[in-house]
C-alpha cells in the first residue's frame, strides 16, 4: 500500500463537489414527490443539522408551499433545539406545527411524565446525573451503553436497567414516526426521513423510529462529515451546524457521549473500511487508536441485524 498515496485518496473521497450533490438531491426529491403522487412533503424537524440540512433541500426541490414539518418535542427535549427548528421554518417561509408528544407518551403509561416539569433545572439535574450514570457503566463495563446494546446485552444486573432505558427512549422515535405518517396522510405528503450514513452503518438510529422509517432518505449516502460540508454550502446557520449533535431523547445525552468518538475520526474509519483498508492499515495510516477501529467496526458488524 501507498501510504501517501492512500491517505490523500482517503481524505479527497471525504470531500463532497457541494454543487453538483445539492443538484442531484433536489432532482432526487423532486422524482420522489412525482413517483408517490404526493402533494408536498412532511418532516419531522429536530432543530439538528441532518434534518435542518433536508428541509431545506425540501425547499429547494418542491418550493416553501408544498413543505411542512412537525416539530415533535417532549418534557426532556432540549429547548435549543426547538428554538432552531422553529428559527428555521419561520425563516423558510414553511408550513409548521408544534406537537408535544408527553401526554400521548403518558396516556400510553410509557414513561411517568410530568413529575417535576415545572422545576426550571430539572433537565439541568438530569443531564448532571446521566452523564454521571453514563461514566459509572464505562468504567465497570469498558464500554458505553449504547455500544453494549448494539452488541446484545447480557443477563447482567444492570443490562436490565439499560434495556428499560432504550425501551423508554426508542418509544419516543417510533411514535413520532406514527405522528408523522398521520399527518402525511392526512395532508397527502411523502415523509422525507434525514438519517445519515454514519448512523445507518454504526446503528445509531432507532428500528422502526423516525429516524429508521422515512418515504425517501436524501442524506443516508452522506457520512456526517460530508453533511457539514453541504450544509455549509446552503449557508444553514454556523450555531445549527456547530452545535453538538444530539438524538434529543434525554438530557444530556448527545451522539459523541453515547458513542464515545467523534464523528471525524469515525467517518474516516468507516470510508476506509468501504474502500477495503485492513485494521492495521486504518491504525496505521490514519494514526487512530487501534482500538477505537476494532470499536466501530464492531459495531457496523452487530448493527447488521437493524439495518436488515
Amino acid at each position: 500500500m501507498n501510504n501517501k498515496f492512500e491517505f490523500e485518496n482517503l481524505h479527497a473521497k471525504m470531500k463532497i463537489d457541494s454543487e453538483n450533490l445539492c443538484r442531484n438531491l433536489v432532482q432526487k426529491i423532486i422524482k420522489s414527490q412525482q413517483k408517490f403522487k404526493k402533494q408536498g412533503a412532511l418532516i419531522g424537524l429536530s432543530g439538528g443539522l441532518d434534518s435542518s440540512l433536508v428541509t431545506v433541500l425540501s425547499v429547494r426541490a418542491l418550493g416553501k408551499e408544498q413543505v411542512k414539518v412537525l416539530l415533535l418535542p417532549d418534557s426532556e427535549s432540549n429547548q435549543v433545539h426547538l428554538k432552531d427548528a422553529y428559527e428555521l421554518a419561520r425563516d423558510l417561509g414553511i408550513q409548521w406545527e408544534v406537537i408535544d408528544i408527553t401526554p400521548f407518551l403518558k396516556d400510553l403509561k410509557i414513561k411517568k411524565y410530568g413529575f417535576a416539569s415545572n422545576i426550571p433545572f430539572q433537565n439541568k439535574i438530569k443531564s448532571y446525573l446521566f452523564k454521571k450514570a453514563h461514566c459509572y457503566y464505562q468504567k465497570i463495563s469498558g464500554e458505553p451503553p449504547f455500544a453494549s446494546y448494539i452488541k446484545g446485552l447480557s443477563d447482567k444486573p444492570y443490562h436490565d436497567y439499560i434495556r428499560r432505558g432504550q425501551a423508554i427512549l426508542h418509544a419516543k422515535h417510533r411514535f413520532r414516526m406514527l405522528i408523522l405518517y398521520y399527518y402525511a396522510e392526512l395532508e397527502d405528503r411523502m415523509v422525507i426521513g434525514c438519517t445519515n450514513k454514519t448512523e445507518q452503518k454504526i446503528g445509531l438510529f432507532v428500528k422502526f423510529g423516525c429516524d429508521h422509517l422515512a418515504d425517501i432518505m436524501p442524506i443516508i449516502g452522506l457520512y456526517k462529515t460530508q453533511v457539514r460540508q453541504l450544509a455549509r454550502y446552503l449557508e444553514i446557520a454556523d450555531h445549527i451546524i456547530n452545535k453538538a449533535p444530539s438524538p434529543d431523547l434525554l438530557p444530556g445525552l448527545d451522539d459523541q457521549t453515547m458513542i464515545g468518538l467523534s464523528y471525524e475520526e469515525i467517518d474516516l474509519i468507516l470510508l476506509a473500511h468501504e474502500n477495503n483498508w485492513l485494521p492495521e492499515d486504518i491504525s496505521q495510516l490514519l494514526n487512530i487508536a487501534p482500538e477505537h477501529v476494532v470499536y466501530v467496526l464492531d459495531l457496523v458488524y452487530y448493527a447488521r441485524s437493524k439495518r436488515d
